[in-house]
């Protein structure tokens, strides 16, 4: 207590000083002490940060452990020497809990270079590991911060604390798919404790990398498994998912295919299922699944519509170039971002006149953004041109904006206007003043005198 005292006393009179003021300490005062100290920690200067962290060590604030942790990695030797000591402080059996939840900001420690921190680090994983403490760690495998439940199932696997049956069992029930997924894979390293039971749970699980590998587990062992439990994955949306279920029902027997054909024309599933079958049926090969997709262009939903444009798309490649024309002008923009990208991945080619007819018949002001976005595909001077020739449609809306961002890139052009050009220019910004006047002279200096 005196030495705390002394420490505060010490504190008090280097704030004092007029070259330690800080306008927060001093202006908005913080009436809880320890938060004051909290915020001392950070302060410009070492011998302040020093006194704040030992002052916080010897109260024993629980709270401030991660400021504490934080100055570990401070860049004066004496201040991580002294948070150091206060932390180890907290080595305490009633502060277990507390320690589990800064593992996260222990294990970035390991990443700063001003000190080696890894026997500090050592020490509390040590503690968190007694036999008093496993608990806890278990427990907050459940935790809502991810960060806090995956540094605790990391030091569980890596020290061996608990068997893989037992993290399973309490990590299937957190809501963080990367814990479950590690304890997954932690359990399938040890085939005496995969069960049927756990398989069917797995199987239902809502993340796809932990059905994948349950699934590649079963091919490589080759496990027996109910077509009951398949069948639904070949609805999944893990293309991987259900291509692994589909081999797994061949090898029993069961057509992929006739389910799929038959989850296709169930006209009683949702959308997004007969979309998914359309897709698995593209999967398998089925023949006639471009006749499917393409009578399926005509369907209202956009998950259908979807389905059958990437069906087309994979197998028609280049040839589908006018089926992503017309499929641009679909109202959901949803489709007309997928459309953008499949030109630009597939590198169809485009003409203006197909982003002009694009842009008459574009449904929203979005999808208009979209065709002045391939319209950079092109000579900048025709993108212009693009710009200004429609100004009475949907486009109005954001063209003077369009139009200064394309001449602030103007110096980085390299081709020059062609004749052509200038005088479809000239009279574009003629007709329109209105949407140029503040880009005009910039524009002129390229195509002729103001």
């Amino acid at each position: 207590m005196a030495t705390e005292l002394f420490l505060l006393r010490q504190l008090d009179a280097f704030m004092a000083e007029p070259n330690n003021r800080d306008f927060w300490y001093s202006q908005k005062p913080e009436p809880d002490l320890a938060k004051r100290l909290e915020q001392l920690t950070r302060h410009h200067n070492g011998h302040v940060r020093e006194r704040a962290v030992l002052c916080l060590g010897l109260m024993g604030t629980v709270p401030a452990l991660p400021a504490l942790i934080e100055r570990v990695n401070d860049w004066a030797m004496q201040v991580r020497r002294a948070a150091r000591t206060s932390i180890l402080r907290f080595i305490k059996p009633e502060n277990a809990q507390s320690l589990a939840n800064c593992l996260p900001n222990l294990f970035r420690l390991l990443d700063g270079k001003r000190d080696d921190h890894q026997s500090l680090v050592n020490q509390i994983i040590h503690f968190l590991a007694l036999s008093e403490n496993r608990g806890v760690l278990l427990d907050i495998l459940v935790s809502q911060d991810k960060n806090v439940a995956r540094a605790a199932l990391r030091v569980l696997l890596e020290h061996q604390i608990f068997s893989e049956d037992v993290l399973f069992q309490r990590a299937k029930q957190s809501n963080d798919a990367v814990v479950r997924l590690v304890a997954t894979n932690a359990l399938l390293m040890r085939p005496a404790m995969v069960t049927t039971e756990r398989i069917a749970r797995l199987l239902k699980d809502s993340y796809a990398p932990i059905k994948q590998a349950v699934l590649h587990y079963i091919v490589e062992e080759k496990l027996p498994v109910s077509p009951s439990l398949l069948l639904p994955l070949l609805l999944d949306r893990n293309e991987l998912v259900r291509k692994r279920a589909a081999r797994l029902l061949t090898a029993g027997d069961v057509s992929p295919i006739k389910c799929y054909i038959a989850a296709f024309h169930d006209n009683s599933r949702k959308a997004e299922e007969r979309g998914t079958a359309l897709l698995g049926l593209d999967e398998q090969k089925y023949e006639h699944v471009i006749e499917l997709a393409l009578n399926s262009l005509d369907c209202s939903s956009v998950a259908m519509y979807k389905a059958a444009l990437l069906v087309i798309v994979r197998n028609l490649q280049e040839d589908a170039r006018e089926y992503l024309l017309k499929a641009f002008t679909y109202p959901s923009y949803t489709i007309a971002r997928m459309v953008v990208k499949t030109f630009v991945k597939l590198k169809l080619y485009l003409t203006m006149a197909d982003i002009q007819q694009s842009l008459e018949a574009a449904p929203t002001v979005k999808h208009a953004e979209l065709c002045f976005a391939l319209a950079r595909r092109f000579n900048e001077w025709n993108q212009l041109i693009l710009l200004l020739s429609h100004t009475n449609i949907k486009a109005n809306e954001f063209t003077p904006e369009a139009v200064a961002r394309w001449t602030l890139q103007l110096n980085r052009f390299t081709a020059q206007p062609s004749e052509s050009q200038k005088r479809e220019l000239l009279l574009l910004i003629e007709k329109h003043p209105a949407i140029t006047h503040k880009d005009r002279g910039c524009i002129m200096q390229f195509i002729g005198s103001q």
